[in-house]
């Protein structure tokens, strides 16, 4: 069946705008419905007609590329939303000491790990 709508389904590339117009204002009611966020409605419904399920947008396609990237934009937003600004800044000391080792950690282990997988010592046999 997917195979099928992959090698047949054929759309103009204004069809498949409209087809992500569609999905932006269907989803979000469906999500409702089924009591789950909308954007997670969104998320799902980008994953189903995705590349690695439906493939609808095809090899060349810059109406997905560019919904996938108004996705994370939306994700990001939204996870903004979420932050409760009072919270975070009777937590700000402890929220700096979690997150300053992590760029350090991130900076001494990526080199090192290059490091030692060019060299012999770290290869399997």
């Amino acid at each position: 069946m997917i195979n099928f709508l992959r090698d047949y389904l054929f759309m103009p590339v204004l069809a498949k705008f409209a087809v992500g117009m569609v999905m932006l204002v269907v989803i979000p009611r469906l999500s409702r419905r089924v009591h789950v966020p909308s954007t997670v409605g969104l998320l799902l419904g980008g994953v189903i007609v995705g590349p690695y399920v439906l493939d609808i947008f095809g090899k060349v396609r810059p109406v997905a590329d560019f919904l996938a990237e108004l996705g994370k934009l939306l994700l990001m937003f939204f996870a903004g939303l979420e932050i409760n600004l009072a919270l975070f800044r009777r937590a700000r000391h402890r929220s700096i000491a979690l997150a300053s080792p992590q760029p350090c950690f991130l900076c001494c282990s990526a080199p090192s790990w290059g490091f030692l997988s060019a060299t012999a010592w770290f290869r399997r046999s």
